[in-house]
């Protein structure tokens, strides 16, 4: 089981990297939300986290992960993000909640498909594939800045950046 931390900016809207920690508090990479365009920044201060965009960097600032929100504009409830990887590969993420108490994303990533949950009430949102394995578990310290997010990543199947990111779009669309 591997161990990584970060620490979240408290302004959501800021475009700052976010720096990833492994257990031995040593820089594995980072993330940084930014905006396709100045247009879509005044627009998101007037409609709140309108369109959500991050990307995600190597220690040595190679860029690794792409997250481009791809959501209809037509489409007030729920949301689709599509990941795209340096090497190729693409990824989707949806939000599937129904209920605001009971958060539900779901991760289509390697032909496999997995769902982030996390309940009302509970301080830990859960990485589960179809046969309900638990892949990881993303967790807060306090809910008062500043806060600490530690992910425990249970099997390598899916790599600590994706998971950071969709747990980071999750605390920004909240």
């Amino acid at each position: 089981m591997a161990l990584y931390t970060y620490k979240p900016h408290f302004y959501k809207k800021s475009t700052k990297e976010i720096e990833i920690f492994d257990e031995n508090h040593k820089r594995i990479g980072s993330m940084q939300r930014y905006y396709k365009n100045k247009w879509m920044r005044v627009v998101d201060h007037f409609i709140d986290e309108y369109e959500v965009n991050l990307k995600a960097f190597y220690a040595d600032g190679d860029s690794l992960i792409n997250v481009v929100d791809i959501t209809p504009f037509t489409k007030i409830i729920g949301g689709e993000w599509k990941i795209e990887r340096a090497d190729g590969e693409n990824n989707r993420i949806s939000d599937k909640t129904k209920i605001k108490t009971h958060i539900r994303y779901e991760l289509q990533y390697k032909e496999k498909n997995y769902l982030f949950t996390k309940d009302i009430g509970d301080r830990t949102m859960r990485l589960r594939d179809e046969s309900n394995t638990l892949h990881a578990e993303i967790t807060y310290d306090n809910m008062l800045p500043p806060m600490t997010i530690t992910v425990k990543n249970h099997s390598e199947e899916i790599d600590v950046w994706t998971i950071v990111c969709v747990y980071y779009l999750y605390s920004l669309r909240t």
